[in-house]
Formats: C-alpha cells, structure tokens, sequence
C-alpha cells in the first residue's frame, strides 16, 4: 500500500482514508498475511525486501509502465499478480465530489 506521503505526490492531495486505517482495513482480512506500506515510486525494493509472493494491484494499474519493473520480479520469482476490480463509483474522489456538487445544491433559505 502506497503511504501517505507517495499518495500526495501522485494525486496531488493527501488521502481521504489515513494510512493507519488503511492498513488495518487490509489486515482484518483472513486471507493478508501482512499489509506494509511503501515509499512513492520505490517498488522493486519493496517486493524484493518482503519477498512478496502474491501482488495485489487494483485493475487500473494493470497497464501501467511504472509497476513494470515490480510486476516481472513477482513473476520471475514464481509469486502472482491479482487484479481487483475498480469500481469509479467507490472512488475517494467521486466521492468527494459528490459531496461537494451536493453541498453546493443545497438551499439554506
């Protein structure tokens, strides 16, 4: 999971959810064994120092060139990739503007 700080760079804006809670959300899980957040842009070092066997990415990251690199070590090394799928009605920020396009529909006379 990407910290905080690589969130920002990224989006341009610090993530709704904190990374603490993030990574809770993840560890209730029965099936994650560990959830460790990791530096913006530093992916390789970071399978390679967990030996991550299984990469859980969402769908929209599937082609993505800047986890090429951390994908082949995955594979090279006989783990897996799973992609999730990305539903762009639960995104943070369709939610986020939402809410704001709803504040600004509201009538307070």
């Amino acid at each position: 999971m990407e910290d905080d700080e690589g969130v920002i760079k990224s989006k341009g804006h610090p993530p709704v959810i904190p990374l603490k809670d993030r990574i809770s959300a993840l560890e209730a899980l029965k099936f994650v064994d560990l959830a460790v957040p990791y530096k913006y842009r530093d992916y390789v070092s970071f399978v390679e120092n967990y030996s991550i066997n299984v990469l859980v990415l969402s769908e929209e990251y599937k082609y993505n060139e800047r986890f090429n690199e951390m994908k082949k070590w995955v594979i090279n090394n006989k783990g897996k990739i799973i992609y999730l799928p990305y539903y762009d009605e639960i995104s943070s920020t369709k939610i986020k503007e939402k809410i704001k396009n709803d504040e600004n529909n509201i009538d307070t006379t």
